[in-house]
């Protein structure tokens, strides 16, 4: 997942059969800025720009499920450009 900024305090929340899952920051994605976020049980993290490391306030990971996931954007303030970029690759 990416979050591109400008956005306060972003947040994306995750429904489906197996839960309720979020994830929260308090801090600002600055325009042209971008948060690299990677849920992965065996590499949780999420970077700034790609490197700086940006743990979530709130960290509830999220765990996709096969079918239907509902996956929400949120924040305090945003730009409207600002944007969420979900890349889902298949386990085999």
């Amino acid at each position: 997942m990416r979050i591109d900024g400008r956005v306060v305090n972003p947040s994306i929340v995750v429904e489906n059969d197996k839960g309720f899952y979020r994830l929260a920051w308090l801090e600002t994605v600055e325009a042209g800025m971008w948060l690299d976020i990677d849920p992965e049980p065996t590499r949780r993290s999420a970077l700034l720009q790609g490197q700086a490391a940006r743990p979530p306030a709130v960290r509830l990971w999220p765990k996709l499920a096969a079918g239907v996931n509902t996956i929400r954007f949120r924040a305090d303030d945003y730009d409207p450009s600002a944007l969420l970029t979900v890349t889902v690759r298949p386990t085999l």
